[in-house]
């Protein structure tokens, strides 16, 4: 008797990396960093969404009334800088952030038809994970959590991805995730080894 051909089980949506449609940088939204507003298309309308970027942790751009005190602490001693020091160089990487969404073309991944959930946003508390792709200064297509590690504007920090996709579709999202956080590592040691962004010397 002929063995059975069946296919393994199929991935569910919310397993599978889905590109959100014709997605454009909403100001009003802009919070720091690594956390933006956007419209996207998911169906007939285009709608308001909150993305926080995998990863990454840029500085915050604000106290919001203290309530980040401990964040920018733990920020200002990663850089080597004062507390008082993290707004302003928050407000360096939202300014990167921002000409990037607005002027790269942005691709937006999220993992599941919405993403999944981003918490602890204080002005959105429904944030989605995602993953964006810009086109770089130099003409070439990139990740922004990847432009902002190399070029010392965030940290390496949070919620990994299990991306690139192949990696999980073939070793499993585990080992794609420490893969993702590894490679992160590797280029903010390389920024901070050559002074880059925050990291450089006053």
């Amino acid at each position: 008797m002929a063995a059975s051909l069946t296919a393994g089980p199929a991935k569910k949506a919310e397993d599978q990396w889905i590109v959100q449609k014709g997605a454009e940088f909403l100001e009003e939204r802009q919070v720091d960093g690594d956390s933006f507003g956007m419209t996207v298309i998911p169906a007939k309308n285009r709608v308001k969404r909150t993305y926080r970027l995998y990863g990454v942790d840029c500085p915050e751009t604000d106290v919001r009334g203290g309530l980040l005190a401990l964040r920018i602490a733990e920020q200002a001693q990663h850089f080597g800088v004062k507390p008082q020091e993290i707004p302003a160089l928050g407000k360096k990487a939202a300014d990167y952030t921002v000409d990037l969404l607005k002027n790269g073309n942005p691709l937006v991944r999220t993992l599941g038809p919405m993403g999944e959930d981003a918490p602890g946003g204080a002005n959105d508390p429904k944030r989605r994970y995602a993953l964006v792709e810009v086109t770089a200064p130099d003409g070439t297509r990139r990740m922004l959590h990847e432009l902002l590690v190399e070029n010392g504007l965030a940290r390496v920090h949070g919620q990994a991805a299990p991306w690139p996709e192949k990696t999980m579709r073939h070793r499993g999202e585990k080992k794609a995730k420490e893969l993702f956080m590894k490679d992160l590592e590797r280029m903010e040691k390389k920024a901070k080894d050559g002074g880059r962004g925050f990291w450089g010397k006053p």
